[in-house]
């Protein structure tokens, strides 16, 4: 990772630094992760306007296979903030397709072209998934910074309030086996089941760690239904949350007595 901006301030340059290195740490240095990370440049700009919030957006140039975050920062943000920002970035790196050997199929479950791992691309032109990757962004960024010694408590509680942060735990817990990731040190932290008395991995999150959330739609559409999937994520996309957390409660309790 390089930082393309030498008139910005070192502090904050750490900082980027700071939660790369978090999340190489809480990723157990994954492979896959670490080649997007070494390709990836920041670009760091100061807003002019001291009253609009930090914000970032992340783009990817695929002839040379490399990413560019940009990042627009308004020194008045807290700490905790800012690193919130940063590590919601680095979060989409998970989501992205890297190049073709990572790829795991070009079509979704509906026969749509892929477009990446999470987000599709209706034959219309039409784009899913795109709220629901946002979500999960929020949630490995609250994670990453909850784990920092500078996080500030407040701040963290006011953005999982704000962006409803509470329905991407239910959503996790449905396939990582009753398990939050924040009870965990590591995003792909296995736990130990005393009823089982086997081992498990969070299925949820190593399935997005080894670039195979396809096997996270097929899971999801054998216990819903098929193409519940897309049903789901357009839900997100029309920033429904209430009957999306509707339909993440129902698919937990058809798992549950599938399981009885």
């Amino acid at each position: 990772m390089t930082i393309e901006n030498d008139t910005y301030m070192k502090e904050l340059t750490r900082l980027i630094k700071k939660v790369a290195k978090e999340y190489k740490e809480r990723l157990h240095s994954n492979l896959i992760f670490n080649e997007k990370l070494s390709k990836t440049h920041c670009e760091i700009k100061l807003k002019e306007d001291r009253l609009k919030t930090s914000n970032a957006y992340i783009l990817r140039n695929k002839l040379k296979n490399e990413y560019l975050i940009h990042f627009d920062i308004n020194p008045m943000d807290s700490e905790t903030l800012i690193a919130i920002i940063i590590a919601h970035e680095f979060a989409h790196l998970l989501f992205k397709n890297h190049n073709d050997l990572m790829k795991i199929s070009d079509l979704g479950l509906d026969g749509s072209t892929g477009y990446t791992a999470i987000i599709r691309r209706l034959p219309n032109g039409d784009k899913y998934g795109v709220e629901l990757e946002e979500l999960l962004c929020n949630y490995l960024a609250y994670f990453i910074v909850s784990k920092m010694e500078f996080s500030d408590e407040k701040v963290l509680k006011k953005f999982w309030n704000s962006h409803n942060l509470y329905i991407a735990d239910i959503l996790q817990n449905s396939f990582g086996g009753g398990k939050s990731l924040l009870e965990c040190e590591y995003i792909d932290e296995y736990y130990y089941s005393k009823k089982d008395r086997k081992i498990e991995y969070n299925y949820f999150w190593n399935c997005i760690l080894m670039f195979s959330f396809h096997n996270v739609m097929m899971h999801f559409e054998r216990i819903m239904g098929k193409q519940t999937f897309q049903k789901f994520c357009d839900l997100f996309d029309q920033k429904n949350i209430s009957e999306a957390e509707e339909t993440l409660l129902l698919f937990r309790e058809k798992k549950e007595k599938i399981r009885v």
